[in-house]
């Protein structure tokens, strides 16, 4: 179990079942750069990033998720002082905000420019002053890198799909179907505006500084949700046909589909039918 505690847009807190309570600090800086890697020629760089290997470069509003983790402090009750935290992130933002990452930033030059780099680049800048669990930085809404330390990377991407379904079990009399599932059991249907986001793992690549070519697996999702989208689940697809189109039983077959496409590299999947209603399904990582 896991609650999640929101006070603003720039601060939240987790707490799990196991006691462990992490804290998160959210910061937005607006930054150009060009993608580009001095280990690949220009063609390779192309090839890879396409239009934001761009010698004239490309901008960005990046929104960063600093994750803290510890032990609460008996008589303050949290992790790590606001205040100071605070303080540490503002330093970040001055170093990064409105500035060339190509250019402006000496210790960034003759290396890869990537999300994946300037991921970890924070988490170094940060890791001496902050209990640092994670960092996860958002290129734009709907692509994040996560770096967890020790070059251990995620990258995550969202994808939507459109679809109707009825919530209905053949292993269920009509009254207990009415009773489980509500307005869902509507026996014409109704339909939803999925949002997915599918966060994969995997081996990191110095010479790119990439984790994974972020064409492909935007490409693996789209197609692999294309199959659901504009569709009736339970009439015009296999997958539903014999089982309840429910939240849990559709990230659980969107599992089965993505992670082969992934090497077995995907490590979390979430699935939100509404703004209120989120699904998620993570790969256990054994110590």
């Amino acid at each position: 179990m896991v609650c999640h505690l929101r006070e603003s847009s720039d601060d939240s807190a987790t707490a799990y079942a196991s006691r462990r309570v992490e804290k998160d600090l959210w910061l937005d800086f607006s930054a150009a750069r060009r993608t580009h890697s001095p280990h690949l020629s220009e063609e390779e760089n192309f090839q890879m990033f396409g239009q934001a290997a761009s010698l004239s470069g490309h901008g960005h509003s990046y929104r960063l998720r600093v994750t803290l983790e510890g032990e609460l402090t008996g008589q303050a009750g949290m992790i790590y002082p606001l205040q100071p935290g605070r303080e540490v992130l503002l330093r970040l933002h001055s170093e990064l905000d409105h500035r060339n990452l190509n250019c402006d930033l000496p210790d960034l030059r003759g290396i890869p420019i990537t999300t994946e780099i300037l991921a970890r680049f924070i988490w170094d800048r940060l890791k001496g002053n902050l209990p640092l669990g994670r960092v996860k930085l958002y290129e734009n809404p709907d692509f994040f890198i996560e770096y967890h330390g020790d070059n251990r990377f995620m990258m995550g991407i969202t994808g939507e799909f459109r679809a109707a379904h009825r919530l209905n079990s053949q292993h269920l009399s009509e009254q207990d179907n009415k009773h489980i599932y509500g307005k869902c059991n509507n026996p014409n249907g109704h339909g939803h505006q999925y949002q997915v986001e599918c966060t994969v793992g995997g081996e990191f690549d110095e010479r790119s500084g990439t984790l994974h070519d972020l064409a492909r697996v935007n490409r693996i999702l789209s197609s692999t949700l294309a199959e659901w989208h504009y569709k009736h689940l339970e009439l015009e697809t296999e997958d539903f046909k014999n089982t309840p189109s429910t939240g849990e039983n559709i990230v659980q077959t969107l599992w089965k589909k993505l992670d082969p496409k992934f090497n077995r590299d995907l490590y979390r999947l979430r699935i939100w039918e509404t703004p209120n209603n989120r699904i998620t399904l993570r790969r256990e990582i054994k110590a």
